[in-house]
């Protein structure tokens, strides 16, 4: 009974891995960077459009860095379905 049990949870993990390599990768298909300056401060506005191609939700992270004088004055999320 253990070695049953011990294969199938090995089968169900050998499953689940190959799942996953099966998917596609989550990326950045459109990005329009605008810069306005007024006066001594700069505004950069990035503008991306992620894009899942796989029938599940996946996530992904943007990494900003910054310098000590910068910060982020606004951020926005939407999330239109998949049609």
């Amino acid at each position: 009974m253990k070695k049953l049990l011990l294969s199938l949870i090995l089968i169900c993990l050998t499953s689940a891995s190959w799942s996953l390599d099966m998917e596609k990768e989550v990326h950045i298909s459109r990005m329009n960077v605008t810069i306005d300056v007024i006066g001594s401060i700069a505004f950069t506005t990035y503008d991306m459009e992620i894009y899942n191609p796989n029938q599940r939700q996946m996530e992904y992270a943007i990494i900003l860095t910054l310098s000590p004088a910068e910060s982020v004055v606004d951020y926005k999320l939407i999330i239109l379905p998949k049609f």
